[in-house]
C-alpha cells in the first residue's frame, strides 16, 4: 500500500498518453476491505478481482506487491516484486521510453 500514492500520481501524469494501471486484488473476500482501501488511497483506476488466484498463478505471484508492466501489444516489459518508488527519475525515464515506442 505504500507505493499506491505514487502509482496514482503516475497514472494521472501519463493517462493522456495511453498509460493505464490495473489494480489486482487476490483476497478471498475483497468486498471486506477493498472499497475502503480504494477510497483511502484515492485509487480511481480499474480493479481486477482475482479471488481464485488465476491471474496470480499465471504471473507466478510469490510476493505482494507484484508489478507487471505490459505494453499495448500485450508484451510483458518488466516484472517487479516488492514495493517500488514510482517517483524515481529512472523509472519515469523508462516509462517515457516505453510510451514513445
Amino acid at each position: 500500500m505504500m507505493e499506491m500514492p505514487s502509482m496514482v500520481e503516475l497514472r494521472k501524469q501519463y493517462a493522456d498518453r495511453g498509460f493505464e494501471i490495473i489494480f489486482m486484488n487476490v483476497d478471498e473476500s475483497p468486498e471486506a476491505v477493498l472499497p475502503s482501501v480504494l477510497k483511502q488511497l484515492g485509487i480511481d483506476f480499474p480493479v481486477y478481482i482475482d479471488p481464485r488466484g488465476e491471474l496470480a498463478q499465471f504471473f507466478d505471484l510469490r510476493a505482494i506487491p507484484l508489478t507487471v508492466i505490459i505494453n499495448n501489444k500485450r508484451e510483458v516489459l518488466k516484472v517487479m516484486n516488492g514495493e517500488y518508488n514510482w517517483k524515481q527519475p529512472r523509472i519515469r525515464t523508462q516509462i517515457e521510453q516505453w510510451l514513445s515506442e
